[in-house]
């Protein structure tokens, strides 16, 4: 009995703590949460790392200006509507297939947005009727130059489609798109 009582308590002594405590600043941001953000997962293999074999230097690719133009037109084709976010993983898509160590895909930005099939933008006219760019999908690009790719992803189609589940393996949702990463996850 006493145990209970001891218990009971420490409830109603936590939960007057808990009541009377100072409101918290909305801005301010508990430290618990700061140092679980500045956590990060690394990825088993970065595709935009590539180590030079005669240096052993590690450098990112380099994409021409046609490269970046094409890619930042299909991110706004496929993913104007998803923000700079949708735009984000769009890119990533693209710079995944191009360099994905297998041979699923070709080996060059207009390689993999050509390929037939690829992206419905491309077959829909929307790809033909998007400005070259704009702010956010600037934004977007600049995200994956600076080396934030999201990993292992390389398809992606409308939610209300469920095609691609038959070749790939779904790995989330955001907004209208489902992507997908290689069933084989043949990465590194």
């Amino acid at each position: 009995m006493r145990g209970k009582i001891i218990s009971l308590s420490a409830t109603v002594l936590m939960t007057e703590l808990m009541l009377w405590a100072p409101p918290a600043d909305v801005q301010e941001v508990p430290n618990e949460i700061q140092e679980t953000r500045q956590i990060s997962v690394e990825p088993a293999v970065d595709p935009l790392i590539i180590e030079a074999p005669e240096s052993g230097v590690i450098q990112r690719p380099v994409y021409t200006d046609e490269e970046a133009a094409l890619i930042k037109r299909v991110m706004l084709a496929e993913g104007q509507s998803e923000g700079v976010d949708g735009m984000w993983l769009i890119g990533s898509v693209i710079v995944n297939r191009v360099n994905d160590p297998g041979t699923d895909w070709p080996d060059t930005v207009e390689g993999v947005i050509l390929q037939k099939n690829a992206f419905s933008s491309l077959a829909d006219g929307n790809f033909d009727k998007v400005p070259e760019t704009t702010a956010e999908a600037d934004e977007a690009w600049q995200r994956i130059l600076d080396g934030d790719v999201c990993p292992k992803i390389v398809a992606f189609e409308n939610i209300k489609s469920n095609k691609l589940d038959r070749w790939f393996l779904e790995a989330f949702t955001f907004r209208h798109h489902r992507f997908y990463t290689k069933k084989d996850d043949q990465w590194g």
